[in-house]
């Protein structure tokens, strides 16, 4: 009975496996044998891909299944066979030798052992390997020409190249289309190509010359058109497959290397258009920028960035005919699109589409499936509210709400999104989330444009000399205390106080006071401040006392000894005597420094009696 189960769980856990891969799933644990799920996917899978009947270019239905078989494979054949291309219009001065002969050596060098275990010990068990054995890692670790490509790729073209990102291009073009309603002749335009089966497309002997003028050896060059050139196709067509034949241009989508060959083939396009800018500076889009942009790229999604003028447009439109001459590939003119901003003269937009035969397009348009708008940049951060709403479905999830139904919250959602180690599930909220992918974009430009000469913080510096100064209290020298008074009034003068404070070489709090003086003036309340403060430090029994306050005329006149007019005579007498007692020094400190003492002062109109304190008592 024992080995009567083994069997059945063993034969259970292959037909697992085999449905399983056949439907594409990878997401479910070991020994959910849900067999009839895997089933219904797979079913679902052939459904979506049969074709059931195909739209002749006349307009005309093929329904009947042979003849569908048949015009897919006119189709697809017809497609991969070679068109003259011609070289002789190949412009060289385009395409720099960049490749060097250590550059060389190493594409041709054989992977290593290492290599070669690392991929084999990465391969995923869930995975139908290739005819080969090995999976796309292998590629990534042992393909070379991807260490190259960062020297050779021009800027413009972020896909497949190390150290870029597709965002690069998105924030880019989101930035230009905030400029797009600049005023100029002809007007700020962008036009968006679409590619025809641009990998399909490719003609090889573009390719090869591509790679040779980049200064690829012969030896690398002919490894690739081994691998490219000898490829033999088979459609699978409703469940079976039709034809067998070689294809003679393009390359296989699929392939790690493809991407790659690809995007040192389009570079003919970007350097081309980047020269084409260079000579007539005319066709430059208008924007805030001492770094012009011509176009992003992203494999073959391109968008060019230039002036609506006439003559502008057709020297692009003369420039992209060669490059479809020269390379195969073809501008699908149906589904090219311009665009402007809402306010430009409809007349404009005739001349534009004419001379293009793009379709004209409004904002927003979707870029790399992000959309571009112009508008305020707040617009580009989700509202709090939707962050919150999204943020409460996912609290009910957790614990089991619906909307039918409410469960207790055993925990606000605040403290299930804190780190396990401060008593959260490590479940991160959708706002830090937000914040975290914001700041690594942030960290990233600045970590790599560093080093560039460009200072934005010279900006800040420029500003600070203009800005408000901060001002602080500092403590006093060991040893030494320091006093701090204020005067102050309301009233028109009739209620003038004064107040203070005493602190030693640690900023602590030896006394502090206020007093209503009555009615006098603005220099009298301030001495008389003074002298209330000098005559607590002397019962205290202070010997090295530093003096601050924010009157400079009480400084000034303590400092040079004057005797003052009648009215204040009397005061700077017993101030001087009360000096006496001490070996003191007296400087000014500005009002946003000696805010304490202010403050204390102001507590003066409160009572009328002198009030000492401490720092314990307060």
């Amino acid at each position: 009975m024992n080995k009567a189960y083994a069997r059945l769980n063993h034969q259970l856990s292959v037909e697992e496996l085999f449905w399983q891969q056949k439907s594409g799933i990878k997401w479910l644990v070991e020994g959910e044998r849900n067999t009839k799920f895997f089933h219904m996917l797979v079913k679902k899978k052939r459904i979506k891909s049969h074709i059931f009947k195909i739209q002749n270019p006349d307009g005309s239905w093929i329904e009947e299944p042979d003849a569908v078989k048949s015009s897919a494979m006119e189709f697809v054949s017809s497609l991969m066979k070679k068109e003259t291309c011609d070289m002789s219009r190949f412009d060289t001065s385009l395409i720099p030798a960049i490749i060097y002969e250590n550059d060389n050596l190493s594409l041709c060098a054989v992977p290593s052992m290492e290599e070669l275990k690392e991929a084999v010990f990465n391969i995923d068990k869930d995975s139908v390997a290739g005819p080969d054995g090995f999976t796309s890692y292998f590629y990534q670790q042992s393909n070379h020409l991807a260490k190259v490509l960062p020297s050779m790729i021009t800027d413009n073209q972020s896909g497949f190249v190390g150290g870029r990102l597709i965002s690069d291009n998105i924030l880019i073009a989101q930035e230009l289309i905030g400029k797009i309603d600049r005023k100029s002749r002809g007007g700020n335009v962008a036009l968006k190509l679409d590619m025809m089966k641009a990998y399909d497309q490719l003609e090889w002997d573009f390719l090869f010359r591509m790679l040779q003028q980049f200064g690829f050896n012969s030896q690398w060059i002919g490894i690739v058109r081994r691998c490219i050139a000898n490829c033999w196709f088979s459609l699978l067509i409703n469940g079976g497959t039709v034809g067998f034949f070689k294809s003679e241009r393009g390359l296989r989508q699929g392939d790690s290397i493809s991407p790659l060959l690809f995007i040192l083939a389009a570079e003919y396009l970007s350097r081309g258009l980047n020269a084409l800018f260079a000579t007539y500076p005319s066709l430059h889009y208008l924007f805030d920028c001492s770094m012009p942009v011509s176009h992003l790229a992203f494999a073959d999604d391109i968008i060019i960035f230039t002036n609506g003028a006439k003559s502008s447009l057709q020297k692009i439109l003369l420039f992209l005919q060669e490059y479809e001459v020269i390379s195969g590939q073809r501008i699908n003119h149906s589904k090219n699109c311009f665009i402007t901003h809402r306010n430009m003269a409809n007349s404009r937009t005739q001349i534009i589409s004419q001379v293009t035969g793009f379709i004209h397009k409004c904002l927003s348009i979707t870029y790399l499936g992000v959309p571009l708008y112009k508008g305020p940049k707040k617009v580009l951060k989700p509202p709090i509210c939707v962050i919150e709403r999204i943020d409460r479905l996912f609290n009910n999830f957790l614990w089991g709400g619906s909307a039918g139904t409410r469960k207790i919250h055993w925990a606000s959602w605040h403290k299930i999104t804190l780190p396990s180690n401060e008593g959260g599930l490590d479940i991160r909220g959708l706002g830090d989330v937000l914040k975290a992918f914001s700041m690594k974009l942030w960290w990233r430009n600045d970590a790599k444009h560093r080093d560039l000469g460009m200072y934005p913080n010279r900006v800040v510096w420029r500003a600070v000399p203009h800005l408000p100064k901060i001002f602080s209290w500092h403590k006093p020298s060991a040893g030494e205390f320091k006093l701090n008074v204020d005067g102050s009034s309301k009233h028109n003068r009739q209620s003038a106080v004064g107040g203070g404070h005493l602190r030693d070489h640690t900023g602590t709090m030896i006394f502090g006071f206020s007093e209503n003086f009555g009615p006098c003036d603005s220099l009298q309340e301030e001495l008389m401040a003074l002298h209330r403060g000098l005559l607590l430090c002397i019962k205290h029994n202070v010997s090295r006392l530093w003096i601050e306050m924010d009157a400079k005329v009480v400084v000034h006149m303590i400092n040079k000894g004057h005797q003052g007019s009648s009215r204040t005579r009397y005061l700077l007498t017993s101030i001087g005597r009360s000096l006496s007692s001490f070996s003191f020094r007296i400087s000014h400190i500005h009002r946003e420094g000696n805010q304490v003492a202010e403050h204390l002062a102001n507590q003066g109109h409160k009572h009328r009696i002198l009030q000492v304190f401490s720092q314990a008592e307060g």
